[in-house]
Parts: structure tokens; sequence; C-alpha cells
């Protein structure tokens, strides 16, 4: 009986935690896209009321230089929720373009890794500023307006099946639609390598283009239909 009641105890302390308290409440799963504001260390943990950000765990004064602090959610963390770990830091990529990697808690990693190569982030609404800060990025925009005309066009010809598979090079959604990015994607336009991908897609996508008979009849139609398309929005 006794050791049932003390498995009573420790699982009623679990799902309190789980839950949190009035004072604390466990980490939420949250894209933040702003960066955290700085505040001085002790100003930082009394906000917290010198608890454990992860697990609620009380922290003696004395002690909050063992802390270790979060650049995702800009809160401290005892050892035990943070293992010292690094990660790129959205909001850093999307204010600042800087890909320098941040110490992060056991939850953050976690949640940086899980999106890591979704495409969450709609630059135009999220980081609306950051094509005149990225000169690599506004590139690879332009030529990626240039690849999804190419790939209307490749779509309507029966004889370019080949060519669109090359297209898979590049994840679905950089063709589909833009300024939508996964923090994947950010990272490799910044080392150049989606640009050099695009780059061979569209050598690739118009050589085609000019040597296919079909692909040329379509192409003359296409911009015969984009040339009426811009007269009638001009009267």
């Amino acid at each position: 009986m006794m050791g049932n009641g003390s498995n009573l105890c420790e699982e009623i302390r679990q799902r309190s935690r789980m839950r949190g308290t009035l004072i604390w409440a466990p980490p939420r799963f949250q894209i933040i896209f702003t960066l955290q504001p700085t505040h001085r260390r002790s100003d930082v943990i009394a906000a917290q009321n010198f608890l454990c950000a992860g697990c609620g765990t009380e922290i003696e004064p004395k002690y909050m230089k063992r802390l270790r602090y979060c650049d995702y959610l800009g809160k401290y963390f005892c050892e035990c929720c943070h293992g010292g770990e690094d990660a790129v830091i959205p909001a850093r990529v999307l204010t600042q373009w800087d890909f320098g990697r941040r110490p992060v808690c056991l939850f953050s990693k976690q949640l940086l890794d899980d999106i890591w190569n979704e495409p969450l982030f709609k630059l135009t609404s999220v980081a609306k500023g950051i094509y005149c800060q990225a000169k690599e990025l506004q590139r690879f925009r332009e030529l990626q307006e240039q690849l999804m005309c190419l790939k209307k066009l490749l779509i309507t010809c029966r004889f370019a099946k080949s060519v669109l598979q090359e297209f898979e090079q590049l994840p679905s959604h950089l063709t589909q639609e833009l300024d939508l990015f996964s923090m994947d994607d950010l990272v490799r336009v910044k080392r150049g390598q989606l640009t050099a991908t695009a780059r061979t897609l569209f050598y690739s996508g118009t050589m085609h283009v000019e040597n296919c008979e079909v692909s040329v009849v379509l192409s003359t139609k296409m911009c015969a239909d984009t040339f009426l398309y811009v007269l009638r929005r001009l009267l």
C-alpha cells in the first residue's frame, strides 16, 4: 500500500508539472518571429519567480548563475532542461539575416528541429525588409519567378516530363509560391546552394523550350496571352 501511495503522489506531481501552477507554466509550442528583448539575468529570473522555465523547479538566488539561457524563448533553465545545445534562431534570420547558432533549451531544440524543413515563413508577412538586407535572397527570388513561369510552360508540354522531374531537386513550394520558405531553404540560399540549383534548372528548362517544337509554339502563345493581359490592365 505504501508503494502505491508513493506512486500516486509522484503521478500527481508529474501531472501538476505538465499543467503548470499559478506562478509557472511549461513551455508551449510556438513559432517566435521576433527577437527576445535583452534584460539582465537577475531580472529575467526574478520575473520567472526564481523557477526553472522548463520544469518549474525552484532555484535559490545564490544558484542563479547555474541557470542556462535559451535564446529562442528568452528564459532561463536548469541543467536538466538545458543541456547546452544550440540552434539557428528564426527571429535572428528574419530580422538580421543572422545564421549564427545560439544556446537553446531541450524543448526549443526539439521544436526548432521539428520545423526545420517546414515552409512556415512567408517573408512578406514576417520579414518585410529582409530582401533589402539579403542580396542573395533577392537574387534567388528573381530567379524563382522565372522558374515558376518556365515550369508553367513545361507542364503544358507532353515532351517535358524528364525536365520537370529535374525540378524535384527543389522543394515543391519554391516553384509554387513566392516568398514562402523553411529555415532549411533560407540557410541554403545563404550558402548559395539553392541559387546554383535554380540556375541549373532554368538552363535545362530553357534549353528544352528552345529545342522542342511543341514548347516553342506554346511559349509563343503564352507570350501573346501575357501581352494581351498586360494590355487589358493598362486600358
